[in-house]
């Protein structure tokens, strides 16, 4: 339901304004960085429009709330199976593992199933998670889907890197930007819904940038601990000068998150050799590893300013669907 989201607001006000007025486009494309909460936003809209033409609710009687709020009740069997993943009328296809490809057969199967009669209500909708993953056949077959949509359909389609789908695609789509959210705001929410400290939540919140969805994963599955491990090992394959990291066999969406915690990890240093608040610093849980090394930085700060660009340029190449070792081989440049 969009009141359980945090933050796009603006986001939230355009869909719900289109589900209440019946002005719902045939696509919309939820783009902005990965853990950023395009899915949930996405998730949520599904909800609000196979809601809003079910005729009756969770409780016998009782009738879903009117679609002019465009708001989902979260009670009724539609809203109730979307939250599950299991509702016959929202078709989603996402790729078998973090960073793979999307298949043409998915694709296939997505286009077929929002052909068929809705099984409730009057609406079919199609969900396609991080379609820079689309094969070239693939990509095809979803352009035909959305240049030739069913009747009482929507398509929608989440991308971390929309620089990489056909510019034909992004004509077609009505397009939804979300943004990270703020450090306090992200932090308070992880306190409420997760429980935890207001230490470990805002270890979190700095650490993913304000991405709640990203903050949410690695509090979930341990991915913080998971991400130093990383870290620690590439910093020390970076000091050894050596191209064979572990970058080579992790996921595509690790390797990505791997180079923008060396960005990060160099940033904070630079900030602390310029005597910078503390309180800006990135990677608060390891300060006082940030501190010692901050100590032997040489007195040019020019050369720290550029391993910095490079390691960004790397994620950049990484998205762009580059190999973990040229990569790398960009952030070792001297």
């Amino acid at each position: 339901m969009f009141s359980k989201l945090i933050g796009n607001e603006a986001a939230v006000r355009l869909l719900t304004g289109e589900i209440a007025g019946g002005r719902l486009a045939p696509s919309y494309l939820f783009t902005g960085l990965s853990g950023i909460g395009k899915r949930s936003l996405g998730l949520a809209f599904a909800q609000a429009i196979l809601c809003g033409d079910r005729p009756s609710a969770g409780a016998p009687g009782e009738a879903c709330p009117p679609t002019f709020c465009g708001e989902a009740c979260g009670r009724c069997p539609a809203c109730q199976g979307v939250a599950a993943g299991s509702f016959p009328d929202l078709i989603a296809v996402s790729s078998e593992s973090p960073g793979g490809p999307i298949r043409i057969e998915q694709v296939r199967l997505l286009a077929n199933g929002m052909r068929l009669t809705p099984h409730t209500g009057a609406w079919k909708v199609g969900l396609v998670e991080e379609a820079e993953g689309l094969t070239e056949e693939a990509a095809n077959a979803c352009l035909k889907l959305i240049e030739e949509p069913p009747e009482k359909s929507v398509l929608i389609v989440t991308s971390s890197a929309s620089y990489r789908l056909a510019a034909t695609l992004l004509s077609r789509c009505q397009r939804i930007r979300c943004w990270p959210q703020g450090i306090g705001r992200v932090a308070q929410f992880l306190e409420k819904q997760e429980g935890l400290s207001s230490e470990a939540a805002r270890g979190l919140a700095i650490g993913s940038g304000g991405r709640v969805g990203l903050a949410l994963r690695w509090h979930r599955e341990d991915g913080l601990a998971r991400k130093n491990l990383l870290l620690d090992e590439l910093l020390a394959a970076l000091r050894r000068g050596a191209l064979e990291t572990p970058l080579g066999k992790a996921p595509r969406l690790e390797i990505e998150e791997a180079l923008d915690g060396i960005a990060a990890w160099w940033r904070d240093l630079l900030l602390l050799r310029l005597g910078a608040d503390r309180s800006w610093i990135i990677h608060q849980d390891r300060l006082d590893d940030l501190e010692r090394e901050a100590k032997r930085l040489g007195p040019s700060i020019e050369s720290w300013m550029d391993r910095v660009e490079r390691a960004y340029r790397a994620r950049s190449a990484v998205q762009a669907n580059a190999s973990p070792r040229m990569a790398l081989a960009l952030v070792l440049a001297r």
